[in-house]
C-alpha cells in the first residue's frame, strides 16, 4: 500500500517539473538500498541506577526517547520491506 502512494508522490512531482516549463527533461533512475540498517541498541545498563543517576524526569525523557528511536527503526524497516517487495 505505502509503495503505490510512494509511486504516486513521484509521478505527481515529475508531473509537476513538466508542467513547470522546462525544455529538457533528464530521467534518472534510482535503486533503494533493501538492505534493512541495524536497529539502533543503547548500552544495556541497570534500570534502577540510571534513574538514581538522573531523576524521574530524566529517566522518562529517556525512555520516551528510546520508544521513539525504536518505532522509527521498526516503521523504516516495515517501508522497507513493503517497497523492496
Amino acid at each position: 500500500m505505502q509503495s503505490r502512494s510512494v509511486l504516486a508522490a513521484l509521478m505527481i512531482g515529475g508531473l509537476m517539473v513538466i508542467s513547470a516549463g522546462c525544455t529538457t527533461t533528464r530521467i534518472e533512475y534510482q535503486s533503494i538500498e533493501c538492505q534493512v540498517p541495524p536497529r539502533p541498541m543503547l548500552p544495556v545498563v541497570d534500570a534502577g541506577e540510571l534513574w538514581d543517576a538522573t531523576g524521574d524526569a530524566m529517566y522518562r525523557k529517556l525512555e520516551d526517547r528510546d520508544a521513539q528511536l525504536t518505532g522509527w527503526a521498526l516503521e523504516l524497516e516495515a517501508m522497507l520491506l513493503e517497497v523492496c517487495d
